[in-house]
C-alpha cells in the first residue's frame, strides 16, 4: 500500500504507533477527523513516507518528534493550518519549515 485516505471518517483518539508497520507507505491523509494525542515517534520507521496531511484535527499535538529524523529529505507534512517540509539538518536533527520558505 502507497496511499492510505482516511479523510473525514472521523476517525477519533490517537495516532497507533503500530501503523509504523505499514513499511511502504509514501502518502498518507488523515485530514478532517478528531485525531488528538502526540505524534508518535515511531512513525519516523515509515522511511518511505513522503507526504502526510494531518490538517484539521484540532487536539492533535504539533509538535514532530525527534525519530521522525528517519523520514525522506523534503517530507511534507500538513499540520494543522500549517504545512511544514521536513529537512534533515544533521544526523542528530530535523529541521521543519514553513512549506513556502523550503521550496
Amino acid at each position: 500500500m502507497t496511499f492510505y485516505p482516511c479523510v473525514f471518517v472521523y476517525l477519533a483518539g490517537q495516532l497507533p504507533a503500530e501503523w509504523c508497520k505499514m513499511r511502504r507507505l509514501a502518502s498518507m491523509d488523515l485530514s478532517h477527523n478528531k485525531l488528538d494525542g502526540a505524534l508518535p515517534p515511531k512513525w519516523g520507521q515509515l522511511t518511505e513516507l513522503t507526504k502526510l496531511r494531518l490538517s484539521r484535527n484540532s487536539k492533535l499535538a504539533h509538535d514532530v518528534p525527534e525519530q521522525w529524523a528517519e523520514l525522506r529529505v523534503k517530507a511534507q507534512l500538513d499540520i494543522g493550518d500549517q504545512k511544514l517540509v521536513l529537512e534533515k539538518a544533521n544526523a542528530a536533527g530535523l529541521v521543519a519549515k514553513p512549506a513556502e520558505e523550503a521550496l
